[in-house]
């Protein structure tokens, strides 16, 4: 008979060229006692041999499973013969498995000749089973076979033309033996009109070249297991319409055998969607305002094209601070269509041929308190447009406002000297950021009588004259004590960053001061946890009174990795921490801030890049600095 599958996968001490099954000793029909061979026959097989069988097959075609195989009957498979050595058959065939061994007849069913082996029985019975029931447990490849796999995606289904499409296309080798010299090839299609790509290997693999441009044809070195990747960024056509479709491939080099060629190509498909590069440009000339200016926007919006955008909407949401109430005209040019005026918002559809522009002009005026004067308006593309460029659909202007005739500094911690009049309040203003404290300080030049009753303004406040600042002060905490000074500290909050401080004197006389606006911030520019390394810190406290800090470490993104809130440090004393205790992932490294509610020079801070598992230990200084200091 055609040979075929060898019998039962069994434990690997069983060297035999067939598996046998022990079915127990029975006399009737289809009683299979003693050991016998179960062969399973195919239409024909590749001549690769694993140690089973121990003989090639006769024919070279590649399609063809491979002598040596290993299949096992699917579990959802059932015979109806109740013959019982049929059924133990069909469990073994699920529970073992089988080698292909010869070639012969479609997965025909033979066993030893012998006369108890009923092929009445069995054959009508086992003959139920076809190849399409096995599944494949490992092919038996010989040494020029490797199953190279692609994958390809750019993460999304529709491309606006004109925009950048970015492709991740992996070649995986899934052995069993390595590639040296596939070659992988992706040709983009006419919708691209550039490509730049970067490649990367798995350790033992290559790429063949770190980067490139153009279409990708590279060839490239594969351990089993390995894989290269590619990033190609494309940019598309602004004009292309219909799908974007772009295949990569992989091919084994002459001499090897492939044998899944259908995992050797990947395809990503998008539609491409029409594009419209419009674009919003918004000012009104100035930089800062006071309540009572007239201010007058000058919005223009643009289409560069390559298609027309009919259908444009233009918004803008003026702030609560413009009054009057504000109205807006409109004009168009070289076929672009608007509304002609309207007020006080702007929420206008418009026709925007390529190279056509409309021009908003929005008049209103700076209210009695505002908070703050900052508008931004907005293009949107048609309903099913795209727009390649979405960094230009929107534009802002922010002015400072100016309430009270402050004098604006920068909070640098500089001296500036100046005078306040008998009864007169002087106003101060910085822009500051949001998390950071400072330190605000107002001192008596030539006396030990304060210069006047101060109070801080938060950029929230804007011009009302009411304050939601909480302030310390600091003015009492210098161990030695100073006298004739007025002074706070804070922490920047809320969502403005224009601070204001005044000064009252109540005195009958004028009275001359140094002022100082200090960021307390402190930066220090390395933090380590690599290898046995720590970083460890510690801070001084030189004042009369206890004082809080917040330490934060960032990654060398600027990501947050931990931030130690509060550190508490008594009067005159010192706390301490390291990134051991703090439970930092080790191999990481980043820069470090520290922010206090002290005047400058409050809290000294040290900090040091330390192995003390080392003889001897190994310990680097790392300074801390002010982040904003006068030059």
């Amino acid at each position: 008979m055609g040979g075929g599958v060898g019998g039962v996968l069994g434990h690997e001490d069983q060297q035999p060229a067939a598996r046998h099954l022990d079915l127990g000793r029975r006399r009737r029909p289809g009683d299979l006692s003693g050991p016998r061979a179960l062969r399973r026959g195919l239409p024909g097989a590749r001549p690769d041999q694993t140690r089973l069988p121990r003989h090639r097959a006769g024919l070279e075609r590649i399609r063809l499973s491979p002598t040596g195989a290993r299949l096992r009957l699917k579990s959802t498979k059932t015979v109806s013969d109740p013959d019982t050595g049929v059924q133990r058959i069909v469990q073994a065939l699920k529970t073992y498995g089988l080698i292909v061994a010869d070639n012969g007849s479609d997965m025909y069913v033979g066993g030893t000749f012998d006369d108890r082996w009923d092929n009445g029985i069995l054959n009508p019975a086992l003959g139920q089973l076809h190849a399409s029931d096995f599944e494949v447990i490992q092919l038996g490849y010989g040494s020029n076979f490797a199953d190279l796999q692609v994958a390809k995606t750019d993460g999304q289904a529709t491309v606006f033309a004109g925009s950048p499409v970015t492709y991740t296309i992996t070649v995986t080798n899934n052995g069993p033996n390595p590639v040296t010299g596939a070659s992988v090839v992706d040709s983009f299609p006419a919708a691209v009109t550039s490509v730049s790509w970067t490649c990367s290997a798995s350790a033992g693999s290559s790429c063949g070249g770190a980067s490139g441009s153009g279409n990708i044809n590279r060839l490239v070195n594969l351990l089993s297991g390995g894989t290269v990747t590619f990033m190609a960024v494309a940019n598309t056509n602004p004009a292309a319409t219909g799908m974007l479709v772009n295949t990569a491939t992989a091919t084994v080099p002459g001499g090897m055998v492939d044998p899944t060629a259908a995992n050797n190509s990947a395809t990503d498909t998008d539609t491409l969607v029409a594009g419209a590069d419009l674009s919003i440009t918004k000012t009104d000339g100035r930089t800062t305002a006071s309540p009572g200016d007239v201010i007058t926007y000058t919005i223009a919006v643009s289409n560069a094209g390559p298609n027309a955008a009919n259908g444009a909407t233009v918004t803008d949401t003026v702030p609560v601070a413009l009054t009057g109430p504000p109205s807006w005209t409109c004009t168009g040019a070289n076929g672009g269509t608007c509304t002609a005026s309207g007020g006080p918002n702007i929420n206008d559809s418009v026709n925007l041929p390529v190279g056509a522009t409309v021009t908003y002009i929005l008049t209103g005026t700076v209210g009695a308190n505002p908070s703050n004067l900052s508008n931004t308006a907005t293009v949107t593309a048609p309903a099913g447009m795209g727009d390649p460029n979405s960094a230009n659909n929107s534009a802002t202007d922010d002015d400072t406002l100016l309430c009270f005739s402050e004098t604006v500094v920068v909070p640098d911690g500089r001296l500036a000297s100046r005078t306040i009049g008998a009864g007169a309040d002087l106003w101060f203003a910085a822009n500051v950021k949001i998390g950071n404290w400072y330190s605000l300080e107002f001192k008596n030049a030539s006396g030990s009588t304060p210069p006047g009753v101060l109070m801080l303004f938060r950029g929230d406040d804007g011009c009302s004259g009411s304050t939601t600042a909480a302030p310390a002060d600091t003015a009492a905490i210098d161990p030695a004590g100073t006298g004739g000074i007025t002074r706070v500290s804070f922490g920047a909050s809320g969502t403005q960053t224009f601070f204001r401080a005044k000064l009252y004197n109540g005195a009958g006389s004028p009275v001359t001061f140094n002022f100082s606006w200090s960021d307390t911030t402190m930066y220090s520019p390395a933090w380590s946890t690599n290898g046995s390394f720590n970083t460890y810190y510690s801070f001084q406290n030189t004042t009369g009174a206890s004082r809080v800090g917040t330490l934060t470490l960032r990654d060398t993104t600027g990501a947050v990795v931990s931030v130690i809130f509060p550190v508490t440090i008594p009067a005159g004393q010192a706390a301490s921490v390291n990134t051991a205790s703090l439970g930092i992932v080790r191999n990481r490294t980043g820069t470090a801030t520290f922010t206090h509610n002290g005047p400058p020079g409050a809290i000294l801070a040290e900090a040091a890049i330390a192995n003390f598992t080392l003889s001897p230990a190994y310990v680097q200084p790392v300074k801390f600095q002010a982040v904003r200091e006068a030059r």
